[in-house]
């Protein structure tokens, strides 16, 4: 009991003898926590990158799986016929080659299109000659829009006609923005994509609606502009990421002036 009390009253006297040492003590616990809590931070972050990539890897693995069944189906049909064992009488060889080339011709019409709607992941098969629409029907989608490449879906249009590919994600968004450019000739071409499409790329679109992506190639290649587009009195920049509707102001069907050098159609 004795040695015990000495060395409270020691440390006691310490303390009295050098008050800097607790504060110290207290300053070093607070930069500890603090450091924890952004070690956390950025453990936080980290595991939010490697979720992602679970799921992208996990999409590939989806893919290749596929691919491996198409090719699987197509042996198997060709294998199937080089079996048959009928009479030349009664097979004409023109029309087994017609059968091969249908059934290879089905074989790539189909398609396996990603439907992504917020973190949920669907898979659907249809063919590139459906009507988009189908997409909705079997995803049981009603008011949403769909957008691929950040371009809003045409429904009335088929899958092809709508530039989709097989494998190509498809998303379902909530709101598209109009956008009409007009020329200093008058002419407008209008394009409705999803609201969170950077600004850039809507640019980009109008280059490929007017057929000249050369003039891309020209900015990225040589910095060279031949068309500048203008909104609000402000100069849109291509590597601008702001999100459409934001920069926009979400106004229903806003115009961007497009000015050049040259016309254009």
């Amino acid at each position: 009991m004795a040695n015990n009390m000495f060395n409270f009253n020691l440390i006691g006297m310490n303390y009295m003898a050098n008050p800097m040492i607790g504060i110290n003590n207290q300053q070093n616990q607070i930069n500890r926590n603090m450091m924890d809590e952004a070690s956390q931070s950025i453990r936080n972050i980290i595991q939010t990158y490697e979720n992602r990539i679970r799921e992208l890897e996990e999409i590939i693995k989806q893919k290749d799986l596929e691919i491996i069944a198409l090719k699987q189906k197509l042996n198997n049909n060709i294998t199937n016929i080089n079996n048959m064992n009928m009479n030349p009488m009664m097979m004409d060889m023109n029309l087994s080659n017609s059968m091969i080339g249908n059934m290879n011709k089905q074989i790539e019409d189909k398609f396996c299109l990603t439907i992504i709607k917020e973190k949920k992941i669907e898979y659907v098969e249809c063919f590139s000659g459906d009507k988009a629409s189908i997409l909705k029907g079997k995803c049981n989608l009603s008011e949403e829009l769909l957008s691929f490449n950040y371009k809003i879906i045409d429904c009335g249009l088929t899958i092809k006609e709508n530039g989709i590919n097989n494998g190509s994600y498809i998303y379902v968004v909530n709101n598209a923005q109009n956008i009409i450019f007009q020329n200093s000739e008058g002419i407008k071409n209008p394009i409705s994509l999803s609201g969170d499409c950077p600004i850039g790329i809507a640019l980009i679109y109008y280059y490929t609606m007017i057929g000249r992506l050369d003039l891309i190639m020209s900015f990225f290649c040589y910095n060279k502009e031949e068309i500048f587009f203008i909104f609000n009195e402000n100069k849109i920049q291509i590597h601008d990421k702001t999100p459409i509707n934001k920069f926009l102001n979400y106004l229903p069907s806003p115009i961007i002036k497009v000015d050049s050098y040259h016309s254009f159609s």
